[in-house]
């Protein structure tokens, strides 16, 4: 019986977990202590299986490696083969070809092979970062962080630096433009952000022949404001030089003559909104006749107000209402192509033309026609007098005799 007793004793460490000690075969574990040792035993079952799967990549890396050199030397040895080589024996040039590619299709897989295993395997963050606590004091600090560098950002002079470029096809110079724009050096550079709409119609307010104001931002302080104009329709003639007016009606600064194009359009239309009503009308007719007219202005009819003397480069004048002049003035082109001598044409009611000639005969007829009935009332009133002094010296003759008698008869 006594023998008996270590063979059991065996047994039973034998059946223990790999790593324990004799020590702690003999005497109870606690639970922590059981799940150390159950964690250690994993953790070194996990280690040999990691080890073993890098053995069988090694491997594998290595068969491919021999393979390819052993290719490689094949490929040698074809080449340098003599040419009146047995044909079973030589290697062509597709063989070698082949072979290559799976030389390189041995690399690529082993390329998949380690990304797909690094991919694949499973990484633990450390338990201090995956910590609550930890991850509710971070969010705090960094709220905290970002409004601590925010007002520090507004207390220093950084936060009112601007860079302001005017740029575009406009007649306000940059000074000007940045006046109007109402941006002060003390503003920040976030207000100015902020307000671009309101900027641009600050501009766009100020100067009424512009079209679009776009206000672009470049980090951290570029500002570029882009202003277009509208496009100029015609000059209108002033004391100090010509006045452009836009399209749009609006009427600009005063410009030098000498910075007039060579050709241009003379308006002398005093309200906007006949100017618009023109540019609107004129849009309606061709690019010829519109090039052709040199002068626009109002002929100051009673009967029709808003009645045009329109000058044409030709030398011809057409009487046209600006509200039918779109709808009347393409005929122009019909009734001037026959003609040489400058015509007037009246498109007030109806269509008729007249020339200068005509003109100048009409006139020298009505002035011959009144010298004549000048010339006969002087006659008439000639020939009345002349009755009235006969009349007078028959009453005189008559009255003569008379008196003889009477004194005779005394």
């Amino acid at each position: 019986m006594a023998k008996e007793t270590p063979k059991k004793a065996k047994k039973k460490t034998a059946d223990q977990p790999a790593g324990q000690d004799k020590k702690t075969s003999g005497l109870s574990l606690t639970e922590w202590q059981k799940r150390n040792l159950e964690f250690l035993q994993k953790k070194k079952e996990r280690e040999t299986k990691e080890a073993k799967e890098l053995e069988l990549q090694r491997q594998r890396l290595e068969s491919v490696l021999r393979q390819a050199t052993q290719t490689k030397k094949e490929a040698e040895k074809s080449e340098e083969s003599p040419v009146d080589q047995p044909e079973e024996g030589k290697e062509t040039s597709s063989d070698i070809k082949a072979k290559q590619e799976l030389a390189s299709q041995s690399w690529l897989e082993k390329w998949r092979h380690f990304w797909q295993g690094w991919f694949q395997r499973k990484w633990t963050l450390p338990n201090w970062l995956t910590n609550p606590s930890l991850l509710k004091a971070s969010s705090v600090l960094v709220v905290a962080l970002v409004v601590a560098v925010v007002s520090l950002y507004f207390l220093t002079p950084l936060s009112t630096q601007k860079n302001l470029t005017v740029t575009g096809e406009t007649s306000v110079n940059q000074a000007d433009v940045l006046t109007a724009s109402g941006i002060q050096s003390t503003d920040y550079t976030l207000t100015t952000l902020t307000q671009r709409q309101q900027i641009a119609q600050r501009i766009k307010s100020q100067y009424h022949w512009v079209k679009t104001v776009a206000i672009a931002y470049r980090f951290p302080n570029t500002f570029t404001i882009r202003v277009t104009d509208y496009s100029i329709f015609g000059y209108q003639q002033s004391g100090d030089g010509y006045v452009a007016v836009y399209e749009n009606g609006a009427k600009g600064t005063v410009q030098a003559t000498s910075s007039l194009p060579a050709s241009y359009l003379t308006i002398n239309l005093d309200k906007e909104s006949q100017i618009q009503t023109l540019v609107k009308e004129m849009r309606k007719l061709s690019e010829n006749l519109r090039n052709n007219i040199q002068t626009v202005a109002l002929a100051g009819s009673t009967t029709t107000p808003d009645l045009l003397n329109v000058t044409m480069r030709d030398g011809n004048t057409v009487l046209v209402p600006l509200s039918q002049l779109g709808k009347k003035l393409p005929y122009y082109e019909k009734i001037s192509s026959g003609l040489t001598a400058p015509i007037t044409v009246d498109m007030e009611v109806g269509i008729y033309t007249t020339t200068e000639s005509s003109s100048s005969s009409e006139a020298a007829q009505s002035t011959e026609q009144t010298s004549t009935e000048e010339q006969a009332q002087d006659e008439t009133q000639a020939a009345a007098s002349t009755t009235t002094e006969e009349v007078a010296t028959t009453d005189e003759a008559q009255t003569a005799p008379t008196e003889t008698t009477a004194s005779s008869s005394n």
